[in-house]
């Protein structure tokens, strides 16, 4: 099976390189997607190919930034966004399941010393709620850069959850706020007491 992986986001810096190889489906894997970067506007892609969980292929493809000559390689780092949102509802659920936490609770008791602007926010929604993005958060966005470090989630959280607050009572709208996740994966990590980049 071919799973080829394709992310865009923050960088950090590499030596560049395609991974050279006679497969004639990764060639047109790559050849497809360097029309695609042109066509898009894209300036770098990595792309790596697992076979029954091994990387078998790997590609760097283009620059970190246009203008620039910093290539891409298949280590170069990047911001995964959403996609990792499947990641933490996943691990929130299997949280669910070995009985940690109760998505139907009050996000509150799986956040223990996490405080919002208005400090009973919390209280309010539920994991599923948040989950769902109905439960009424409005914050401003996450910022806009790549911290490697284990802690680096609940660092950032602990500091900017103060910022955040709610703007409509939960379960009333849908509105669709990346902190609802950020929340949840801390959720993940309070309730495994691991980190949320080790357990992904």
């Amino acid at each position: 099976m071919w799973i080829v992986v394709w992310l865009i986001g923050c960088m950090e810096p590499d030596d560049a390189v395609v991974d050279r190889t006679t497969d004639p489906v990764f060639t047109e894997v790559v050849s497809w997607t360097l029309d695609r970067m042109d066509e898009w506007h894209v300036p770098g892609v990595a792309i790596g190919v697992l076979i029954d969980g091994e990387l078998t292929h790997r590609a760097g493809l283009g620059v970190r930034r246009f203008g620039t000559n910093a290539r891409i390689n298949s280590n170069t780092r990047f911001r995964v966004g959403s996609i990792s949102k499947m990641f933490t509802g996943a691990a929130l659920l299997q949280q669910a399941e070995m009985g940690r936490i109760d998505l139907d609770a009050p996000a509150s008791r799986a956040l223990p010393g996490v405080t919002l602007a208005d400090p009973l926010a919390l209280s309010k929604p539920t994991l599923m709620q948040l989950l769902t993005h109905s439960g009424g958060m409005q914050p401003p966005g996450l910022p806009r850069r790549c911290d490697v470090d284990e802690t680096a989630l609940s660092g950032e959280l602990l500091e900017r959850a103060r910022e955040w607050s709610l703007w409509s009572e939960p379960g009333t709208f849908f509105h669709y706020a990346n902190p609802n996740y950020a929340l949840g994966g801390l959720a993940v990590e309070i309730a495994a007491d691991e980190p949320f980049a080790a357990l992904m």
